[in-house]
């Protein structure tokens, strides 16, 4: 890209850089049927969240806040994808037993 700055000619070089793969903060195993829990995720400036949750008709949507609540469930995968600011984005899955 070629500014113009002040009568002068400046290049500039655009790099889009990729986001990492988020980390999914939750319990690794539950006991069957019992109370809520939930799983974040770090905050990523001007970034969005899409949680996930496997089912038998595959993956549906869970929340699109930094953090995600399951109910009631014996095991189960949970899968985010963060997208940043400049639209780049990554996903994790994480395993519940």
């Amino acid at each position: 890209m070629t500014l113009f700055i002040g009568g002068n000619t400046v290049n500039t070089i655009m790099v889009k850089v990729k986001v990492p793969p988020p980390v999914i903060f939750g319990p690794d195993t539950i006991c069957d049927n019992t109370t809520p829990f939930t799983f974040t995720t770090n905050n990523v400036f001007g970034g969005s969240y899409y949680w996930e949750l496997n089912t038998a008709a595959g993956f549906v949507q869970l929340s699109t806040a930094i953090d995600a609540t399951v109910y009631y469930l014996t095991s189960f995968k949970v899968r985010l994808t963060v997208t940043d600011a400049n639209g780049c984005s990554s996903s994790a899955i994480k395993s519940v037993k």
